[in-house]
């Protein structure tokens, strides 16, 4: 195994122990200390080391193994063994690094156990403030949470998502229709990036879309109401 000490410190003068050089800089000890290399100052990174470690498969019985894989014949086991891509390979930094990128986004975004489903819903007339002429409704199959983004065209749709996914957080799975601005590659990016699944009703049958008949339908009888109470003109 190749092992590389990178630390700010000189390069150990031939013949020097190497017991006292890693102590002398405070290397653990638990480092292996078999076969060593220290970096170039201008090259290396402050503090680190990293060790690659690779299985080692002479020590395992391919008899063993051919029960895992459909009890082929032996020597089919062991030529597996000698050309596999598939060996463990792990790597240990010491002491701990911040990462400015994450490593694994979808783990930084807060996860909701249900299904959500989505739909647009338009107006008459464009509103008052930003002149959106429609929104677009997500809705949560298991907490019914209904949560409203406003759009003034139907390709806004990722931002929409987007935004849904940083003030909500992200579903498990994502409902909706075969809209072509729906099922676009920003949205298959982003259902890539964050582990969503992608659910569709079929054409023809919006009873497997839910927000239809448990949201949408609420908000437009509801809105309707309130234009009647606060006395809006009817082209509204």
């Amino acid at each position: 195994m190749n092992y590389e000490v990178a630390k700010d410190c000189p390069e150990p003068i031939l013949g020097e122990d190497p017991t006292n050089f890693l102590k002398e800089y405070e290397i653990p000890s638990w480092f292996p200390q078999t076969s060593f290399k220290v970096a170039s100052t201008k090259k290396a990174f402050h503090g680190r080391i990293r060790p690659w470690h690779r299985v080692d498969h002479s020590q395992v019985d391919p008899e063993v193994l051919r029960k895992y894989l459909g009890y082929r014949p032996l020597e089919v086991v062991k030529n597996t063994l000698k050309n596999t891509t598939q060996l463990a390979k792990t790597s240990i930094t010491y002491p701990l690094q911040r990462h400015f990128k994450a490593r694994n986004p979808f783990s930084n975004v807060h996860r909701l156990n249900e299904v959500v489903s989505t739909d647009p819903i338009f107006a008459n007339c464009p509103s008052l403030d930003n002149r959106y002429t429609g929104a677009q409704i997500f809705y949560g199959l298991k907490l019914h949470c209904i949560d409203t983004y406003g759009f003034r065209s139907k390709g806004e749709f990722p931002n929409n998502y987007r935004d849904f996914l940083r003030e909500q957080g992200a579903p498990s799975a994502l409902r909706r229709d075969n809209a072509k601005q729906e099922q676009s590659w920003q949205v298959r990016d982003i259902q890539c990036s964050l582990y969503i699944k992608d659910e569709f009703s079929e054409a023809y049958n919006p009873q497997q879309n839910p927000v239809e008949g448990r949201a949408i339908r609420w908000l437009k009888m509801a809105s309707h109401k309130l234009l009647d109470r606060t006395g809006a003109p009817d082209s509204a």
